[in-house]
């Protein structure tokens, strides 16, 4: 009697099986920032006059390189005939496997920046194992709200130095990227191109790949022609994936940049971490440094940023007061005529403050 019961219990949940029929009808976003429960925004319609209990399986795989980035199974749901709309907190909790590098790896985390392909299998458990009720896939496009922005140079401006500092701030949110890294490109404009064109066309002027949101034009390079016009352009990724974009700037150096007597009485301001200050040294560096950590002194470095090999200049100290310190250091006899420098000091807080100057000795440039 028990066997006979059995087997009409098996005959009547294949044949729920066979006769169930399960669409869906993904609604995740095509494109932009996603965070992992959108992934499960949708709906099912189900032909089936009896309730069943599903799980949905999602993988989710990066178009590039056909690799799975991660997987994920939800809870049981029970569905009934007609549709149903679907939300995560129908779903939880969902169990997530990473197969992959993903920098928010929180269930309500964002997805990493690239293009994939969501395709999702609904299911039902039956005496064998899972048998595939549904299956659908969907292409999912994550973009940063904000593409790398550029700073400086300004775009269309004129700049007082054959070797400039280019500084851009970073694609945006930042909590989407593991391992952010930057391709700076800079190229001349020639007659007759946009600076789209060039940026696309034209052999690199100079072209690095940077992880701080700053890089110094080499002093060991050919110097910047002036009047010039040149293109710029940042490149952000991920790792070695594409995460944004820039748009392309233009500047030019202007002529005298370097054959005039610059007399500027003005003090610039040290500035903390990797945001240096630029000056153009005529022989005495004049620098503000406000002393909120209170040091009666601070060591400070000179060092030569076009010599890898033996880079450090000067080694000295400043005496200070506490708040603001207006410094004069003499640099004529130690620096060579054109070549950019970085002056750095350490404060007791262990935070860095420096400004980059490029030397012009006013002798050799009359």
């Amino acid at each position: 009697m028990q066997r006979k019961l059995w087997m009409v219990f098996c005959a009547a949940a294949i044949g729920i099986v066979a006769h169930a029929q399960v669409s869906i009808t993904l609604q995740v976003p095509p494109n932009g920032v996603l965070q992992k429960n959108q992934l499960w925004n949708l709906v099912m319609v189900s032909s089936s006059t009896t309730a069943i209990n599903v799980s949905i399986d999602l993988t989710l795989v990066n178009t590039r390189n056909n690799q799975p980035v991660l997987t994920a199974e939800t809870r049981t749901l029970t569905l009934t005939k007609g549709a149903r709309q679907v939300k995560t907190e129908d779903v939880s909790p969902i169990k997530y496997t990473y197969l992959s590098a993903v920098a928010d790896r929180n269930p309500n985390g964002l997805l990493p920046i690239g293009s994939f392909t969501a395709c999702y299998t609904v299911s039902v458990l039956g005496h064998e194992g899972k048998v595939v009720l549904a299956e659908d896939c969907v292409p999912v496009e994550v973009e940063p709200l904000n593409p790398p922005l550029l700073n400086m140079p300004a775009d269309g401006a004129a700049i007082e130095t054959v070797y400039p500092q280019f500084n851009w701030l970073p694609p945006a949110p930042l909590n989407l990227f593991s391992n952010l890294n930057y391709d700076l490109k800079l190229v001349e404009v020639l007659k007759g191109q946009s600076p789209l064109q060039a940026i696309q066309q034209n052999i690199p002027v100079y072209s690095v790949n940077a992880r701080d949101l700053f890089n110094n034009y080499p002093a060991s390079n050919k110097a910047l022609d002036t009047g010039r016009l040149y293109a710029w352009r940042i490149v952000a990724k991920d790792n070695s994936e594409f995460a944004g974009q820039s748009e392309t700037w233009t500047f030019r150096v202007a002529g005298k940049a370097i054959k005039t007597t610059v007399k500027d009485e003005s003090y610039y301001k040290l500035k903390k971490g990797n945001e240096s200050a630029y000056a153009i040294c005529t022989g005495m560096l004049k620098m503000e440094y406000t002393n909120d950590a209170n040091d009666p002194s601070v060591n400070y470095s000179i060092i030569d940023l076009g010599n890898a090999k033996s880079p450090l200049v000067k080694q000295g100290t400043f005496k200070l007061n506490y708040g603001q310190n207006l410094i004069d250091l003499s640099l004529a006899r130690e620096l060579v005529n054109g070549k950019r420098y970085l002056l750095q000091l350490e404060n007791s807080r262990n935070e860095k403050w420096g400004i980059t100057f490029t030397y012009i000795d006013t002798d050799k440039n009359q």
